[in-house]
């Protein structure tokens, strides 16, 4: 018998070993099936019942010491000239009003009270036609068009200088669209992109409040095979014909607009045929168009009969309060220098924030009796739509 065992012992080690390998598993996956079901991680963190080591370990600061580094002191002509170091800051001294009132928020932006609508709200009969299942723009029978009819002009006085301000990509985020139209002054135009939900209400709301309204023209991005603009924009594998049917489709809004604003894409030879279809058929319909890209390849080419202007400040990438109130202080050097100046800003609250307290630092309009009386203007700007600034 023990010469039988010996002889098989190989075969009983392994029998041992697949029955200690089946038990082992049985129980692995008994354990994990009689586990709770975490929601998450943090669910697992907060209710795992086994006592686990941490595995990062923050550690907050005392707010009432909070210590700014050390320096080493600076001698020049035997004097120390080093700032104060290991200077304690007590929880105390910080003043959370001051904090809460730093951040931009346009909730704290006061409504503009009466604002005076456009003429005109609704669509122009005259203004529109029927292209297909498309309402377009169109120059009326008597020759008026669309950019003008929908624009508006403001006085200015004597020896001050235009401020228009488009504001671009408009309507993306209702919430704030709708707080913004009521808290900028009329003569801001907006500028809205064709992906706005309930585009037509929202740009006769923004009339309703007298801003100028106008439609984005998105250009092919220069990442687009990572980036894509999406089914309205400019497409570098589409033809010129399909092009200019996505120009259509953004342009088909039951709502008046008086033109397009050009946003930042590529603009070159190889869109050449697609741009001057494009141009031709904003020409056609009595539209404005203000380049607001980052090149001159829109400027440089050319199309007969279309009011155009390019814009002299654009203000989409650096969105810093630092950053925005130096280009407006550049702003301020071309008005003064051109007799007027086109700001292209985005949408965003520390924008609109800044935009607001800029527009309100405007020396009020004077009449030529008060200038010649010898009244201080410190900033001779005037606000304006951008109607009135372009010419054909």
């Amino acid at each position: 018998m023990f010469d039988a065992i010996k002889q098989r012992r190989y075969l009983i080690l392994a029998v041992v070993l697949a029955a200690a390998v089946i038990l082992g598993v049985a129980y692995l996956f008994a354990s994990k099936k009689s586990e709770p079901v975490y929601l998450s991680k943090i669910d697992r963190l907060m209710f795992e019942r086994e006592n686990l080591a941490p595995k990062y370990v923050l550690t907050l600061p005392d707010k009432n010491k909070i210590r700014q580094p050390k320096v080493q002191k600076i001698i020049e002509d035997g004097k120390d000239v080093s700032p104060q170091e290991d200077k304690v800051q007590n929880g105390a001294d910080f003043d959370l009003a001051k904090f809460m009132a730093s951040i931009p928020m346009l909730s704290r932006l006061p409504v503009i009270a009466n604002p005076k609508p456009l003429a005109d709200i609704e669509l122009n009969a005259g203004l529109s036609e029927k292209v297909g299942n498309m309402r377009l723009p169109k120059i009326s029978a008597r020759g008026k068009k669309p950019w003008v009819e929908y624009g508006y002009k403001v006085d200015v006085a004597p020896n001050f200088n235009k401020v228009a301000v488009v504001v671009k990509n408009f309507g993306l985020d209702s919430r704030l669209s709708e707080t913004a139209v009521g808290v900028l002054p009329g003569e801001v135009s907006l500028a809205f992109s064709p992906y706005t939900q309930k585009i037509a209400e929202a740009i006769k709301a923004a009339r309703r409040n007298g801003h100028e309204t106008y439609m984005d023209l998105l250009l092919s991005s220069p990442n687009f095979l990572k980036s894509d603009s999406g089914p309205m924009a400019m497409s570098l594998t589409a033809s010129a014909d399909e092009n200019l049917l996505r120009l259509q489709q953004s342009l088909n809004v039951e709502a008046p607009i008086g033109g397009v604003v050009v946003n930042s894409g590529v603009a070159g030879d190889d869109t050449q045929e697609t741009l001057n279809k494009i141009f031709a058929e904003i020409t056609s319909r009595g539209l404005l168009m203000l380049d607001a890209t980052d090149s001159s390849a829109i400027e440089e080419m050319k199309s007969s009969g279309l009011a155009r202007k390019r814009a002299d400040i654009v203000i989409e990438d650096d969105l810093s309060k630092e950053s925005i109130k130096k280009r407006f202080e550049e702003a301020e050097e071309v008005a003064l220098l051109n007799g007027q100046v086109v700001v292209v800003i985005e949408p965003k609250p520390v924008a609109i924030v800044a935009l607001h307290e800029w527009i309100n630092s405007f020396s009020p309009q004077l009449s030529y009796e008060d200038i010649k009386k010898g009244a201080k203007i410190e900033k001779p700007f005037r606000l304006v739509p951008l109607s009135m600034v372009v010419v054909e």
